[in-house]
């Protein structure tokens, strides 16, 4: 059966792009075949290609193009006219495309990108599923839409269930990312691997230093200013630790305004902030364990202004590569991290925004190196266990079939729609 991906940000290869790659390079063994359809080039394009699936373009229009959030804040009349001018034209080509190919099923990996190319797929027949990776960062009328245009919902935590209107959670189906597993590399090796290539980049980590490695982008709601905090409070309290932060960059202000903190900090040839870095598995195999202090909702304030940051993670994926690693995570209960690590077996987990926890947990997973040892090997064996990249696969081609073999009505489509209605009524809005 033929099923297209579309692939609304080409430009970006993170967690969400990298674990739909991951389960497409093994889908086909459970009767999937892939096209990935992209509005345009990317690294995300070139990743597929390399991966060997079959990679289209599709002729964009500017919005897409230049694909960013600006259009879910402009006004309604600007909505209207992109929408009807832009977006529901491409939709149209998309479907055109799907049934010149033979597509029975349209995959959208983000609510953004079913609300910017699926606005025709339902009445041409064409079934929809979404894979929700994370809270949703977009406003309620968007996410409603979302849901409006959605048949199936692939959710990659239980945590993220209560994101859905009541009427549609019967339809969302629960399948974990998946991560590979590559063999564990000898610890002294990765330590003095990682130790010769920092020190290239004008880094000295001490002989004696406890790495912590964060797999972070520097944006708002990964909480970097928290851990900045607590590496702070951990490094005058005595400890000798030293702070990785892996990330492409994405909030450009935020990362600017984090990088004057860091300066200002005291501790700023402790903790540094890499970029991206190619290596994760050795990234993290190099250090003794990784921390995720992502937030839930608070307000920060970056010198004279103040932001609301709410989180939008879902499974975070660096916690099933630190396990890959054999490395303990530290990190805070957000989203379906719960699902994830168990507290004291193959992790530590925190309050989220809470630096005196943080800070504690840190402390506590800097002295106790056979803690860190069992941690992590149990870590491996949950990764081994419940996380890989086959049961992804599986679980994804499963949803697919399914709405394949029972594609919804238009009048089923309208009632629904009618129910989402209802749903949205009784709902409060979010403050």
């Amino acid at each position: 059966m033929r099923v297209l991906f579309f692939g609304d940000v080409p430009h970006r290869l993170a967690g969400a792009q990298k674990s739909l790659l991951l389960s497409l390079t093994r889908i086909g063994v459970h009767g999937i075949e892939p096209v990935v359809v992209f509005p345009f080039d990317g690294i995300f394009a070139q990743a597929c290609r390399d991966a060997g699936l079959d990679v289209r373009l599709l002729d964009s229009p500017p919005s897409m193009q230049a694909f960013n959030r600006q259009l879910l804040h402009a006004s309604t009349f600007a909505k209207a006219r992109v929408l009807g001018g832009e977006l529901l034209p491409f939709s149209r080509s998309l479907v055109d495309f799907a049934h010149r190919e033979g597509v029975s099923v349209l995959h959208f990996n983000t609510a953004r990108g079913l609300i910017t190319a699926g606005l025709a797929a339902g009445p041409a027949n064409l079934p929809t599923v979404l894979h929700q990776r994370g809270v949703p960062p977009i406003g309620r009328g968007a996410w409603l839409l979302a849901q409006a245009l959605g048949d199936v919902f692939v959710l990659v935590a239980k945590a993220l269930l209560p994101c859905f209107a009541p009427s549609i959670r019967s339809r969302c189906r629960v399948v974990y990312n998946g991560v590979l597993t590559p063999k564990p590399m000898d610890r002294a090796a990765a330590r003095a691997a990682l130790v010769q290539r920092l020190s290239e980049r004008g880094i000295v980590i001490g002989e004696r230093s406890t790495i912590f490695a964060s797999l972070s982008s520097p944006t708002p709601f990964k909480g970097l200013h928290h851990l900045l905090e607590a590496a702070k409070r951990a490094i005058t309290d005595g400890l000798d630790a030293v702070f990785l932060c892996a990330g492409a960059g994405s909030d450009d202000e935020y990362e600017r305004w984090l990088a004057t903190q860091i300066a200002q900090s005291g501790i700023q040839e402790r903790f540094h902030l890499l970029g991206f870095w190619r290596d994760v598995h050795g990234l993290l195999s190099g250090a003794d364990a990784t921390v995720l202090p992502s937030v839930d909702e608070e307000r920060l304030r970056m010198g004279e202004r103040t932001i609301v940051v709410r989180g939008s993670e879902g499974l975070p994926r660096a916690i099933l590569e630190s396990f890959a690693a054999e490395r303990p995570v530290i990190a805070t209960r957000v989203a379906g991290v719960e699902e994830q690590v168990d507290h004291e077996v193959d992790g530590l987990l925190v309050s989220p925004g809470n630096d005196t926890e943080l800070t504690n947990a840190i402390i506590d997973a800097a002295r106790r190196a056979d803690w860190r040892e069992g941690a992590g090997t149990e870590g491996r064996r949950v990764v081994e266990r419940r996380f890989s990249v086959d049961a992804a696969a599986r679980g994804l081609a499963d949803v697919l079939h399914e709405i394949a073999a029972n594609p919804p009505s238009r009048v089923r489509r309208l009632a629904r729609s009618a129910q989402l209605f209802k749903d949205a009524i009784g709902q409060p809005k979010r403050a």
